[in-house]
Protein backbone atom coordinates (compact mmCIF):
# COMPACT_ATOMS: atom_id res chain seq x y z
CA UNK A 1 0.00 0.00 0.00
CA UNK A 2 2.96 2.13 1.29
CA UNK A 3 4.69 1.93 -2.97
CA UNK A 4 1.10 2.34 -4.03
CA UNK A 5 0.42 5.59 -2.09
CA UNK A 6 4.26 6.95 -3.21
CA UNK A 7 3.23 6.21 -7.01
CA UNK A 8 0.11 8.16 -6.78
CA UNK A 9 1.59 10.97 -5.17
CA UNK A 10 4.62 11.49 -7.73
CA UNK A 11 2.13 10.99 -10.42
CA UNK A 12 -0.14 13.74 -9.33
CA UNK A 13 3.04 16.04 -8.66
CA UNK A 14 4.18 15.62 -12.42
CA UNK A 15 0.95 15.91 -13.43
CA UNK A 16 0.26 18.91 -11.60
CA UNK A 17 3.46 20.29 -13.17
CA UNK A 18 4.62 20.89 -9.38
CA UNK A 19 8.42 20.85 -9.12
CA UNK A 20 9.91 18.52 -6.35
CA UNK A 21 13.67 18.37 -6.89
CA UNK A 22 14.96 22.45 -7.13
CA UNK A 23 16.36 21.30 -10.69
CA UNK A 24 13.12 21.14 -11.68
CA UNK A 25 12.03 24.46 -11.40
CA UNK A 26 12.02 27.12 -14.34
CA UNK A 27 15.17 28.22 -15.27
CA UNK A 28 15.03 32.00 -15.59
CA UNK A 29 17.87 34.87 -16.74
CA UNK A 30 17.83 38.60 -15.58
CA UNK A 31 20.55 40.85 -16.72
CA UNK A 32 20.53 44.94 -16.49
CA UNK A 33 20.44 47.04 -19.40
CA UNK A 34 22.01 50.57 -18.56
CA UNK A 35 21.52 52.90 -21.25
CA UNK A 36 24.76 55.58 -21.13
CA UNK A 37 24.37 56.01 -25.08
CA UNK A 38 22.91 59.58 -25.00
CA UNK A 39 20.50 58.77 -26.68
CA UNK A 40 16.84 57.55 -25.55
CA UNK A 41 15.81 53.91 -26.40
CA UNK A 42 12.12 53.31 -28.03
CA UNK A 43 12.07 49.61 -28.44
CA UNK A 44 14.35 46.70 -26.93
CA UNK A 45 14.01 42.96 -27.80
CA UNK A 46 16.12 40.05 -26.42
CA UNK A 47 15.46 36.85 -28.74
CA UNK A 48 17.09 33.24 -28.93
CA UNK A 49 20.24 33.65 -30.91
CA UNK A 50 18.58 30.81 -32.77
CA UNK A 51 15.63 32.82 -33.45
CA UNK A 52 14.30 33.84 -36.57
CA UNK A 53 11.81 36.27 -34.85
CA UNK A 54 12.58 39.33 -32.44
CA UNK A 55 9.87 38.46 -30.21
CA UNK A 56 8.28 41.25 -28.59
CA UNK A 57 9.15 44.56 -28.10
CA UNK A 58 10.07 44.29 -24.65
CA UNK A 59 9.37 48.09 -23.85
CA UNK A 60 6.20 47.84 -24.95
CA UNK A 61 4.83 51.69 -24.68
CA UNK A 62 7.84 52.49 -22.28
CA UNK A 63 11.24 54.42 -23.30
CA UNK A 64 14.60 53.43 -21.66
CA UNK A 65 16.00 57.23 -21.47
CA UNK A 66 19.52 58.28 -21.64
CA UNK A 67 21.23 57.67 -18.07
CA UNK A 68 18.06 54.77 -17.19
CA UNK A 69 18.37 50.98 -16.63
CA UNK A 70 15.57 48.27 -16.87
CA UNK A 71 16.35 44.81 -15.20
CA UNK A 72 14.96 42.51 -17.89
CA UNK A 73 14.23 38.56 -16.77
CA UNK A 74 14.12 35.47 -19.47
CA UNK A 75 12.19 32.67 -18.58
CA UNK A 76 12.99 30.19 -21.35
CA UNK A 77 14.44 26.56 -20.44
CA UNK A 78 17.41 25.27 -22.13
CA UNK A 79 18.37 28.64 -23.73
CA UNK A 80 21.46 30.73 -22.67
CA UNK A 81 22.49 32.50 -26.32
CA UNK A 82 20.66 35.74 -26.89
CA UNK A 83 20.84 38.36 -29.32
CA UNK A 84 19.81 42.35 -28.29
CA UNK A 85 18.21 44.75 -30.63
CA UNK A 86 17.68 48.48 -29.49
CA UNK A 87 15.82 50.99 -31.42
CA UNK A 88 16.18 54.45 -31.33
CA UNK A 89 13.45 57.58 -31.69
CA UNK A 90 13.97 57.85 -35.64
CA UNK A 91 14.06 53.97 -36.30
CA UNK A 92 18.15 53.27 -36.11
CA UNK A 93 18.57 50.10 -34.91
CA UNK A 94 21.41 48.37 -33.37
CA UNK A 95 21.98 45.06 -31.92
CA UNK A 96 24.27 42.26 -30.63
CA UNK A 97 24.46 38.35 -31.00
CA UNK A 98 25.39 35.82 -28.91
CA UNK A 99 25.28 37.28 -25.06
CA UNK A 100 25.67 34.41 -22.68
CA UNK A 101 23.26 35.14 -20.22
CA UNK A 102 24.22 32.04 -17.88
CA UNK A 103 27.47 34.84 -17.32
CA UNK A 104 25.79 38.07 -17.78
CA UNK A 105 24.18 40.42 -14.95
CA UNK A 106 25.08 43.62 -16.31
CA UNK A 107 24.95 45.14 -20.48
CA UNK A 108 25.91 48.61 -20.80
CA UNK A 109 24.86 50.39 -24.11
CA UNK A 110 27.54 53.42 -24.93
CA UNK A 111 27.89 55.60 -27.92
CA UNK A 112 30.89 58.06 -29.06
CA UNK A 113 31.34 60.14 -32.24
CA UNK A 114 28.71 57.90 -33.94
CA UNK A 115 29.84 54.65 -32.99
CA UNK A 116 27.80 52.62 -30.90
CA UNK A 117 29.08 49.45 -28.68
CA UNK A 118 27.95 47.56 -25.61
CA UNK A 119 30.53 46.33 -22.89
CA UNK A 120 28.97 43.34 -20.51
CA UNK A 121 30.29 41.48 -17.45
Amino acid sequence: MKKFSILILTTLILIAGIPFHPWASAHTQDFTLINESGFDLYELYVSSTFSDDWEEDILADDILMDGDQITVTIDEEGVTLYDILIVDDIGNEFYWEEFNLDEISTIRIYCQDDEIWAEWN
